[in-house]
């Protein structure tokens, strides 16, 4: 989102600001589902846990469709070490790099608050009421945090939060 959004604002590039700018959201659960439901020949609750995986982020769609269809025995559980291996590669590395240290500290309180209540995450960090508000836009800007829910954040991609842990 932000190098779409350094894209857009630069001089020489008026066409792409006056574009009109489509937000995607993520994919639908449901057909994900249908799709490795119709793919895997797998049971409907099977189905749905693995579309779960992915909290509808298209890159993680792919990689888990793939990685189970190389797999011998075309089960996803047996292949989720690879898929979290994967996306930290592919993915998550690049994100933790850019990211200030103290949008670092933000998401790190992010995933240690499985609620996703702003008032626990302000706890964590020791801040006061709205000291988050520019990290919390900053992050949602950038497509990491989903901050809909009123007075709650929460990753937008999959095992983001255990990524974070380990760091």
């Amino acid at each position: 989102y932000e190098n779409i959004d350094n894209l857009r604002n630069q001089k020489s590039l008026t066409f792409l600001y006056r574009a009109p700018r489509i937000q995607l959201q993520p994919l639908n659960i449901s057909a994900m589902a249908a799709r490795y439901r119709e793919l895997f020949h797998m049971e409907e609750n099977d189905s749905y846990q693995m579309a779960r995986l992915t909290k509808g982020y298209a890159f993680a769609f792919q990689v888990l469709g793939y990685l189970t269809y190389r797999s011998e025995t075309r089960n996803y559980q047996n292949i989720l070490s690879e898929y979290r291996q994967y996306l930290d590669d592919f993915v998550y590395d690049k994100i933790w790099s850019e990211l200030s240290p103290k949008d670092k500290r933000v998401m790190n309180a992010i995933a240690n608050c499985p609620d996703g209540k702003i008032s626990h995450i302000n706890s964590f960090l020791k801040l006061k009421k709205d000291e988050i508000n520019p990290y919390r836009k900053r992050l949602i800007r950038k497509g990491i945090v989903n901050g809909n829910e009123y007075g709650i954040l929460r990753s937008t991609l999959p095992l983001f939060d255990e990524f974070v842990l380990e760091q």
